[in-house]
């Protein structure tokens, strides 16, 4: 088969083709962190600790559990009690119950029994309930 002056090959062949120029590892090194730009890892970097320790709000939003917005929408829309507040630096001493909610901003701790956030975007504040 050609195709503009090429040849063109069953795929196999060619993946097989591709294999025997694949570069190979010819050693390795410790170098200084500051040196490894540009560098390909010999092997994998695994942390001994999760960073970080606990979970983080990658958004303002309302913390909340994710059981009580599943049939939430347009249509159905959902309230959720506002009991509070924990903005970033914060510990959060809330613990949140089915039916509850927390305001939440960026890179704030979310509180015990929270596993999921709606964005402020997404939802409106009416007397201290959230409404999805």
């Amino acid at each position: 088969m050609e195709a503009v002056g090429w040849r063109l090959i069953p795929f196999k062949e060619a993946l097989e083709k591709l294999e025997e120029i694949k570069p190979k590892p010819v050693g390795f090194e410790a170098i200084p962190t500051t040196e490894a730009l540009g560098r390909i890892l010999a092997e994998d970097i695994v942390s001994e600790v999760n960073v970080p320790k606990t979970s983080l709000a990658f958004m303002d939003g309302y913390a909340l559990k994710a059981e009580d917005a599943l049939d939430a929408s347009e249509l159905n829309p959902i309230s959720l009690r506002v009991i509070g507040k924990v903005f970033a630096g914060e510990i959060p001493t809330l613990k949140i119950s089915s039916g509850q909610s927390v305001y939440i901003s960026h890179y704030s701790l979310i509180p015990e029994g929270a596993n999921a956030i709606a964005p402020v975007e997404a939802v409106d504040v009416r007397e201290g309930e959230v409404i999805l």
